[in-house]
């Protein structure tokens, strides 16, 4: 039985590399998109009907973490509350060398200060952080803008200033404010 089957398979074999015999290459191509076909349009179908199309572990689960990540949608800025986090990036010409930085800005109680960190996000892990230190907040005669400051450092921050839950703006460094920008987004 085994010798029957290599003659047959050796036999299509040599159909296939025969010069002008595409006929089993095309059967074969034209079944795989006849099969896709049918799969593709059962997914159409399906979603049409309004069912779920997951097919994962899980479902329930993540039907759940969707409800949460909802729930979590920042929410449009009027200040800084105590508790408040903030992850983004920071670039500046001399602080960061021009590049893109990681910036944590997390907001103490009172809200009125609070710690700030830059960090290399390319540098090896021991070496990583680059600045750390505490900061105060100002109020601006703008009900969008604050000043987030040390002693050397500004960041002029407009509240939502890419979207609800933003802060954004320019960094200035020692007087030094063309080329300083920031962004960060509230942490939920």
């Amino acid at each position: 039985l085994s010798s029957a089957l290599e003659i047959r398979g050796n036999a299509l074999l040599d159909m296939d590399s025969q010069p002008g015999s595409t006929c089993p290459k095309r059967q074969r191509r034209c079944l795989r998109l006849l099969l896709l076909g049918a799969v593709l349009s059962f997914f159409v179908d399906l979603a049409w009907l309004g069912l779920p199309v997951r097919f994962e572990r899980g479902s329930r689960a993540s039907t759940e973490r969707s409800r949460v990540a909802l729930a979590a949608e920042p929410r449009h800025l009027t200040g800084v509350q105590p508790g408040d986090r903030f992850v983004g990036w920071m670039k500046h010409p001399v602080l960061t060398k021009a590049a893109k930085h990681v910036l944590v800005l997390e907001f103490g109680p009172g809200g009125e200060g609070g710690e700030w960190r830059v960090e290399d996000p390319d540098a090896i892990k021991r070496k990583r952080m680059q600045f750390q230190g505490d900061f105060w907040v100002v109020k601006t005669d703008d009900e969008n803008r604050i000043l987030i400051r040390d002693e050397k450092t500004v960041l002029n921050a407009t509240l939502n200033g890419v979207g609800d839950g933003t802060l954004s703006g320019r960094v200035v460094q020692c007087g030094l404010s063309w080329g300083g920008f920031f962004e960060t987004k509230l942490d939920v």
